[in-house]
C-alpha cells in the first residue's frame, strides 16, 4: 500500500560532529536503497531513489546547543538480510552497537539498533508480517 500523503515529509537532526554521522547513515541506509539525494551547506537529505518524500536529514548545527540528542528513528527495511546489511554497515562506519539484530517479539518486528556520535537510537526494522 502506497500512501498519497506520508504521515512525515521530513525528519531532520543535527549533528555534533558531522562528518562521522554522514559516513554512518550513508553507509546504513544505502542497505535498505534509501540515498544520499541532496549535499548542501545545510547538510545531507536522504531519500529513495525516484520520491523525494519522505525524507531524513542530517546536518551541522547552526550553534552547539541545537545538536539533536537521544531522539529514537527508525527505518523500515524490505527483510532480515536488509536489517542484518544495516546494522554491519552502521557499526563499520562508527556507529556504536545497542542491539544486534533479532526478532522482537513485543513489537512483532525483527530490527537492530544503533547509537550515532549524539546518542541517537537508530534503529532498522522489518515487521513479522510483511514476511509472511
Amino acid at each position: 500500500m502506497t500512501d498519497p500523503m506520508p504521515l512525515i515529509h521530513h525528519t531532520a537532526i543535527y549533528a555534533s560532529d558531522f562528518e562521522t554521522s554522514e559516513r554512518i547513515f550513508t553507509a546504513a541506509l544505502a542497505t535498505l536503497d534509501i540515498v544520499a539525494g541532496e549535499r548542501n551547506h545545510l547538510g545531507v537529505e536522504y531519500w529513495r531513489e525516484g520520491s523525494d518524500t519522505p525524507s531524513f536529514c542530517v546536518g551541522p548545527p547552526p550553534r552547539p546547543d541545537y545538536v539533536t540528542r537521544r531522539v529514537h528513528v527508525a527505518f523500515t527495511a524490505p527483510d532480515k538480510e536488509a536489517v542484518n546489511r544495516f546494522y554491519a554497515a552502521a557499526v563499520e562506519a562508527g556507529a556504536r552497537a545497542k542491539h544486534a539484530p533479532r526478532v522482537w517479539p513485543e513489537y512483532a518486528a525483527y530490527c537492530c539498533f544503533v547509537r550515532d556520535p549524539d546518542g541517537n537510537n537508530i534503529e532498522a526494522v522489518v515487521k513479522l508480517a510483511s514476511l509472511e
